[in-house]
């Protein structure tokens, strides 16, 4: 079964930059960030839904490997696709490049699924159906 590849554009703006006048390697995260919270909305969800579902995921592991540098103005375009699933836990292979194809970044995130009560719960079957789709299987 294949995976989804989920896109994100992101404008790298002026705040962003550190004192060399490239994006700062902690803002990364927050691209990440604004990814997954995009690719939940292509799917037809939200964050919100895990309220709803008792269900959320927690990071416990990021793995950023930078290759080279943003600047202002810069367009990126984050390429997200759900690598692994398993009963608790999923990973997420992320890709950064520059609208002409420059490689900013790879990384990989892992999730742990926790509820209300603060341990561990079983990923809910809705939101992995999303990303186990093959592209086939969605509607046009």
């Amino acid at each position: 079964m294949s995976q989804p590849t989920f896109e994100t554009r992101v404008i790298v703006r002026s705040y962003e930059l550190d004192s060399y006048g490239h994006v700062n390697n902690a803002v990364y995260l927050n691209y990440l960030e604004a990814a997954r919270s995009d690719v939940l909305r292509q799917v037809g969800m939200s964050f919100n839904d895990f309220k709803k579902l008792d269900a959320f995921p927690v990071v416990v592991e990021a793995n950023i490997r930078y290759r080279s540098p943003s600047f202002a103005d810069d367009v990126l375009i984050i390429k997200t696709t759900m690598a692994e699933v398993r009963r608790a836990t999923c990973m997420m292979d992320f890709e950064v490049h520059k609208e002409n194809g420059t490689l900013v970044l790879t990384a990989q995130m892992e999730f742990l699924f926790m509820g209300n009560n603060g341990r561990p719960t079983r990923m809910p079957d809705v939101f992995k159906g999303s990303f186990l789709e093959t592209d086939k299987d969605k509607p046009v």
